[in-house]
C-alpha cells in the first residue's frame, strides 16, 4: 500500500511521562519518508486529546470524525455496549498533482475546506446530466463485516446498479444488528453525487474525506450509518480545529445520533 496507518500505542502507567511515546512518534513520522509512502494516517480516540495532539505535531490533519465507530473497550469507565468516537488524521507525504473530484453539492463546502486544511489542490468537476446511464467508468462494490467490533465497511463506485447493492447490503447489515457502517465513495468517480444522495436517503451522514484510500489510490468521501444507537457529545473531546468544524457539521446534519443534542 502507498498509504500506511500509524497504529496504536499502549504504555505502562509507570513508563508514562518519560518521553517514550513522543520518541516513537517522531521515528515513525520520519520512517514514512524513508518508505517513500504517498501518505500516512492515524485514528485517535476522543476520550482524551493526547494522540490527537501527536498527530498534529507530526503534520497529520484531522479530515474526518467517525462517530461511535468502535467499542469503548479501551476507554476507562466505559460500560458494556458503549461505543467510542475516533478522529481520522491524514498527512500527504508525497507531492501529488491536482485531481478532479465530483463533490456532492450538500458536502461541497466541507470537502473543499478539508482539502484546504491538507494543502491538497483539487478541481471540482461536473458530472454528466444522467451519470447513471453512462458506462464509461468502472463500477465497484465490496463490503466487510467485522463481527468482533460489530461494524461494517462498504466501498462503492458506480451508478444505479451500485445504488441498488448499497440499499440491499445496508438492509442486511441493519437486520443483523450491526451497530456502525462506514461507507467510502470514490470521489473521483462521476457517480459520487448519485451514490451520496442514495446514502443520505438510507440514513447515512457525513464522516469525512480520506485521500488516496480508495481503490487505485483515489480519494474517498466517507459517510456513516449508526443502527439504532446514539452517543453522548459530552463524551467526545476533539482537539484540532478542522475536526471541531467537521464534528459541528455532523451534529447539524445528524442530530438524531447524539443523546441530549438540542441543535436543530
Amino acid at each position: 500500500d502507498k498509504i500506511a496507518e500509524v497504529g496504536a500505542s499502549f504504555m505502562l502507567p509507570e513508563c508514562r511521562k518519560g518521553g517514550i511515546f513522543g520518541e516513537i512518534a517522531s521515528r515513525v513520522a520520519n520512517y514514512a519518508f524513508e518508505l517513500e509512502l504517498d501518505g500516512v494516517y492515524a485514528l485517535s480516540v476522543t476520550d482524551h486529546v493526547a494522540t490527537q495532539k501527536i498527530s498534529e505535531k507530526y503534520g497529520r490533519i484531522s479530515t474526518g470524525v467517525r462517530v461511535g465507530s468502535s467499542p469503548a473497550i479501551f476507554v476507562e469507565g466505559a460500560s458494556h455496549g458503549d461505543r467510542t468516537t475516533t478522529v481520522l488524521n491524514y498527512r500527504q507525504v508525497a507531492s501529488r498533482q491536482r485531481r478532479s473530484i465530483y463533490a456532492p453539492e450538500k458536502y461541497r463546502e466541507i470537502i473543499l475546506y478539508t482539502y484546504q486544511c491538507l494543502n491538497i489542490e483539487v478541481a471540482l468537476a461536473t458530472p454528466p446530466a444522467n451519470p447513471a446511464e453512462t458506462d464509461f467508468q468502472e463500477h465497484y462494490f465490496d463490503f466487510y463485516h467485522d463481527v468482533t467490533w460489530n461494524r461494517a465497511t462498504i466501498n462503492a463506485a458506480g451508478g444505479d446498479t451500485v445504488c441498488y447493492k448499497l440499499h440491499a447490503i445496508t438492509d442486511i447489515l441493519k437486520q443483523n444488528k450491526v451497530d456502525c457502517i462506514l461507507l467510502s465513495i470514490d470521489l473521483e468517480s462521476v457517480y459520487a453525487p448519485l451514490l451520496a444522495q442514495t446514502a443520505c436517503e438510507l440514513g447515512y451522514f457525513y464522516s469525512g474525506v480520506f485521500p488516496s484510500s480508495f481503490k487505485d489510490g483515489h480519494d474517498a468521501l466517507q459517510m456513516q450509518l449508526l443502527n439504532g444507537i446514539t452517543v453522548s457529545p459530552d463524551n467526545i473531546v476533539i482537539y484540532q480545529q478542522s475536526a471541531q468544524d467537521i464534528f459541528e457539521f455532523i451534529k447539524k446534519e445528524a442530530p438524531q445520533v447524539f443523546r441530549g443534542n438540542t441543535e436543530k
